[in-house]
């Protein structure tokens, strides 16, 4: 029975659209619409009995790499809290042309992301979300992922 729709990756990006990779956690990309329009949208959906899932790139942002950085949203604000540091102290690419990795076991970062998806699970009703690239937030200490933990107990 069909119970659940996934939304393709929603949130904010740069405009010359690098894959998925976000520069806002709380915006969704204007080619999308706007936040009014996804709370109307899952509404629609809950009304008919079907649950919405929005999908989520958490691993990196569209803010460029050191070599060719565009510091539109965290890059700006406070780079190294945010985002994984390399050996020489630089941030780490993130694998797709043109990211950063951003540092899943930091504090700003783990408040950040949760409270992202709490806003577009209490505001706009969103049911779950799939995270993109997962891989990349299981990394942590003693191989256990701090922000996977916090969204585990943040239901």
């Amino acid at each position: 029975a069909f119970n659940a729709v996934a939304l393709a990756p929603l949130l904010a990006r740069c405009a010359d659209g690098r894959a998925d990779a976000p520069v806002s956690f709380f915006a969704i990309d204007p080619k999308f619409g706007t936040r009014a329009d996804l709370r109307e949208f899952v509404h629609r959906m809950n009304a008919v009995g079907v649950e919405v899932w929005m999908r989520c790139v958490l691993t990196q942002t569209g803010e460029g790499t050191d070599a060719s950085p565009r510091s539109e949203s965290l890059r700006g604000i406070d780079a190294a809290s945010y985002f994984q540091l390399g050996a020489s102290g630089g941030l780490e690419p993130a694998g797709v042309p043109m990211t950063t990795a951003l540092n899943p076991c930091s504090a700003p970062t783990i408040a950040l992301l949760t409270d992202a998806l709490r806003s577009f699970a209490i505001y706009e009703g969103v049911s779950s979300f799939i995270i993109e690239s997962g891989g990349g937030i299981v990394r942590g200490p003693l191989g256990r992922s701090p922000l996977l933990e916090k969204l585990a107990h943040d239901a």
